[in-house]
């Protein structure tokens, strides 16, 4: 996983969004390997997204990055 580019304030944005998405995904039953949201956020983040509740998303696969993130 290549994090460089990133500011440290971006990586924390990145563990805080990872932590929130491990709760909703437990608690939703849905149970996500943190690699996979992990690399998804990556993803996400490299497609130039920012916001952390799209962050968010995008690691539990929902929302409006999932065509962007199948076809990376």
């Amino acid at each position: 996983m290549i994090v460089s580019g990133y500011t440290p304030e971006d990586l924390t944005v990145f563990k805080c969004v990872l932590k929130v998405a491990e709760v909703e995904s437990l608690a939703n039953g849905q149970h996500i390997p943190i690699e996979v949201m992990a690399a998804r956020v990556m993803r996400a983040a490299a497609l130039g997204e920012q916001d952390p509740r799209r962050l968010c998303e995008a690691a539990l696969g929902a929302g409006h990055l999932d065509c962007l993130l199948a076809k990376t």
